[in-house]
């Protein structure tokens, strides 16, 4: 139990740090400085990331209920 508990809470930590990273590489000031086709599809194909990576924070955060347990 010890284990998951300490699996789910890292891998809490690790979507919360790609979730920042993520909002911060598609910030408008970021995408204000790259430009081109590139900027583009990044933005696009990136928009969902943020959406998706809250989903996840909730189920790995129950690693914390879980070491209490």
């Amino acid at each position: 139990m010890r284990t998951l508990a300490k699996t789910l809470h890292d891998s809490a930590g690790d979507v919360s740090e790609a979730l920042r990273l993520v909002k911060g590489m598609a910030g408008e000031s970021a995408l204000a400085e790259w430009a081109g086709k590139s900027a583009t599809v990044f933005k696009d194909e990136s928009s969902g990331v943020p959406k998706n990576l809250r989903k996840l924070e909730k189920p790995y955060g129950c690693g914390d209920a879980l070491a209490d347990f």
